[in-house]
C-alpha cells in the first residue's frame, strides 16, 4: 500500500489501496473521519464523495466542516444513514460551510428528507 500522490502532492496519513479505496482501518473510529477530513483539501480532483453509512457523528461532521470550503471541485457530498442529525452542531457547521463555500445546497445530503403526509398515505395504500 502507498501513500496517496496526485501530482506531487503527498497528502500524508491517508493510504491508497491497491483498489483505489483510502484505507483507514488502522485507526481508531474516534480518529478515522478526522483524518480524512484533513486529506480532502489534497484531493483537488474529487468532485462528488459518498460516505453513506459510515457511523460518521456529529463530531465527524464537524471535520468535514472544517475541510469542506478547502476542497475547490468537491460539488457533492452523501452522509445519509450516518448518525448526523438535523438542527445539531455537526451537522448545521457543516451545511454553513457547505454554503459560505458558494457550494449548491441542494448537492449536500446529510439525511433523507421527511416524505409529506400525501406520500406516506399513497405508500400505505400501494
Amino acid at each position: 500500500m502507498a501513500s496517496l500522490k496526485r501530482r506531487n502532492e503527498h497528502v500524508g496519513e491517508c493510504q491508497l489501496g491497491e483498489d483505489g479505496w483510502i484505507d483507514l482501518r488502522h485507526l481508531r473510529r474516534s480518529t478515522k473521519v478526522e483524518k480524512f477530513a484533513q486529506c480532502l483539501p489534497h484531493l483537488r480532483y474529487l468532485r462528488e464523495l459518498n460516505l453513506t453509512n459510515n457511523e460518521i457523528t456529529e463530531l465527524g461532521a464537524g471535520d468535514l466542516a472544517e475541510s469542506v470550503p478547502l476542497c475547490k471541485s468537491l460539488k457533492k457530498l452523501f452522509l445519509t444513514e450516518n448518525e448526523i442529525h438535523p438542527g445539531l452542531e455537526g451537522s448545521e457547521r457543516l451545511r454553513e460551510t457547505w454554503k459560505a463555500a458558494g457550494k449548491n445546497e441542494f448537492w449536500l445530503f446529510l439525511w433523507y428528507p421527511e416524505l409529506s403526509d400525501y406520500v406516506k398515505r399513497k405508500i400505505a395504500t400501494s
